[in-house]
């Protein structure tokens, strides 16, 4: 699992930003802009010589600590899955691998996104992957 939290303030007085022209910039928030809220992923993963499988579930928390210019994000949570199976052919390790992203299609509004307001993040994806390792 992996946990990630961020916290960006502005600590000196806020008149002393430079801003355009030379002349100081006054931002109104007292926090930094294009921080992440706090997120995470948990999953498991079993794997045989032949077999792999898996899934965990990433999260991340509403953002409303704003910089200027900023709007706030909800939280949301997905749940993603993966089947593998490797084999070999003509000396040669091949896998095929099936994968669901986001399998529940929760809508995922990334707080860092610049187009979060007009569309948000892929919704369920399903991916079959090839691979041969040479």
């Amino acid at each position: 699992g992996t946990l990630s939290y961020v916290r960006g303030t502005i600590t000196g007085s806020r008149d002393t930003i430079p801003g355009l022209n030379g002349e100081p910039d006054r931002v109104a928030s007292g926090d930094l802009p294009l921080i992440p809220p706090l997120n995470g992923r948990i999953g498991l993963r079993h794997e045989t010589a032949r077999w792999s499988a898996g899934g965990g579930v990433r999260a991340a928390a509403r953002q409303v600590c704003l910089g200027d210019f900023e709007t706030p994000t909800a939280g949301y949570a997905t749940v993603d899955l993966f089947l593998g199976r490797r084999f070999l052919v003509g000396g040669r390790l091949h896998g095929v691998t099936l994968r669901i992203d986001n399998l529940l299609d929760a809508e995922i509004r990334d707080h860092l996104s610049r187009t979060k307001l007009i569309i948000p993040d892929a919704g369920r994806n399903v991916l079959l992957l090839y691979r041969v390792q040479f």
